[in-house]
């Protein structure tokens, strides 16, 4: 019975350890933030390809239709 009672407080003891750990442990922190840091990064991305796809469109239309009326 006493060796049972020694195993189940060993048992708490990593337990209790384990869970200190993981609690202080920064591990998971950094990867949220390295997370956020992607997600702002490629909503900028997207943003700035948004206004710069929009300029090529034009510029892209503007060359078509010239190529088109001195082909003609």
């Amino acid at each position: 019975m006493l060796k049972l009672l020694v195993s189940a407080e060993i048992l708490k003891n990593r337990a209790v350890s384990s869970a200190k750990s993981f609690f202080n442990g920064e591990s998971g922190a950094t990867a949220i933030e390295y997370g956020l840091i992607a997600a702002l990064v490629s909503v900028a991305i997207v943003g700035v390809l948004g206004t710069v796809g929009d300029s090529l469109k034009t510029t892209f239309s503007t060359v078509s239709s010239k190529l088109t009326t001195t082909a003609q």
